[in-house]
């Protein structure tokens, strides 16, 4: 039977964490609150200073070692619901990804369908399906996946199409997904999985919120929205305008 299927599964819960950069309570406690199947065999591992590729090398090189079944990443900066393991496992599919978005306003989810082509905002909560890429903070992944393709996993030296120079801004994700596409394999996405990006200086959290279209089930996808310029008065440590055709101008008090 495979790995996929079985109801006591290994768990490693891997966290690349750029210390000495603090973490906050709040992200201990949810941290430490992670729920997993009953009868499931889990191991929390945090590699420490580490370049995120090198770091996440070593988190999957330490569940292949220890015959784990399954390698949940998790960002030092996520808040994930308790419940995170199980709402990406039940699909029983090889990769896996929650929803976090930009810190910023206004804020962006970490999906995108196809290169180029920008943040994919075109969904409503709840919805599952399959994306090119995403970010690697809230992800679920086989490890048949990481068997299946050479090392390294992860890696900073990627560029979107062959030739150009390789910019070390570019995360080591789309390195990791193009190549498990390569493979075969396909990333989905459960966007009833939602995470707060949490900003440890302010303590701001950037996340889905009530009024963006992704939340009102009524309202039309951002892809109908018309070109539109907010001025948001009184913005506060929230913003709710959402859309890839609004210009957002927020105005506050608190510089």
């Amino acid at each position: 039977m495979s790995s996929r299927y079985k109801i006591n599964p290994k768990v490693l819960l891997g966290v690349p964490t750029l210390e000495p950069r603090p973490l906050s309570w709040e992200w201990m406690d949810r941290f430490m609150n992670l729920q997993f199947p009953l009868g499931a065999s889990t191991s929390r591992l945090r590699i420490h200073g580490q370049d995120v590729a090198v770091a996440r090398n070593a988190i999957v090189q330490t569940a292949l070692d220890s015959g784990t079944e399954y390698v949940l990443m998790l960002g030092d900066d996520n808040l994930a619901p308790p419940n995170l393991f199980d709402l990406l496992h039940r699909h029983r599919e090889m990769m896996v990804t929650g929803v976090y978005w930009q810190k910023c306003y206004p804020s962006h989810p970490y999906l995108w369908d196809g290169l180029l082509k920008g943040f994919y905002e075109d969904w409503k909560v709840g919805e599952y399906f399959p994306v090119d890429f995403a970010g690697c903070d809230a992800l679920l992944v086989n490890t048949e996946v990481f068997r299946a393709i050479e090392p390294p996993w992860f890696s900073r030296d990627w560029t979107f199409e062959p030739g150009q120079q390789v910019s070390h801004l570019l995360t080591e994700d789309f390195y990791f997904y193009t190549k498990a596409r390569k493979a075969g394999f396909r990333l989905f996405v459960d966007t009833g999985a939602q995470l707060d990006h949490q900003d440890r200086a302010t303590g701001i959290k950037f996340g889905l919120e009530r009024g963006m279209p992704q939340w009102d089930l009524e309202a039309a996808h951002p892809s109908t929205d018309k070109p539109v310029l907010v001025a948001d008065i009184g913005a506060g440590v929230s913003s709710p305008w959402f859309g890839s055709k609004a210009v957002i101008r927020r105005y506050d008090q608190d510089p």
